[in-house]
């Protein structure tokens, strides 16, 4: 039986691989490729790695709805990190709340 890796990153890659070219993100005049947005992914995996963060490392992500959202979740993920929303709509107390009870390690 042929195993398949369920994983988000590698279902994000194989779309990547398959639709190179196609428009993954279009947002104002900027298009980023399937290929660029896993080329950034990669990046920015291997730069939160560099900084020391580990294995199942908590990362909070907070941003506006944008194209840098996805990639930070997906380079968290690629990493073997554990991303989680902290959304740019909460109030200070909510956002304290949060990267305090989330053990925030890094915060996008």
């Amino acid at each position: 039986m042929e195993h398949f890796d369920w994983t988000y990153p590698a279902m994000l890659e194989s779309v990547a691989t398959s639709l190179a070219d196609a428009p993954c993100f279009i947002q104002d005049d900027k298009v980023t490729s399937w290929a660029e947005f896993d080329r950034q992914a990669d990046a920015f995996a291997a730069r939160l790695l560099a900084l020391g963060l580990q294995h199942q490392s908590k990362v909070a992500v907070y941003s506006t709805n944008r194209p840098e959202f996805m990639v930070a979740y997906h380079a968290a993920m690629k990493a073997g990190l554990a991303p989680y929303n902290v959304n740019f709509r909460y109030s200070a107390e909510e956002i304290d709340y949060l990267l305090d009870n989330g053990d925030a390690e890094a915060v996008v």
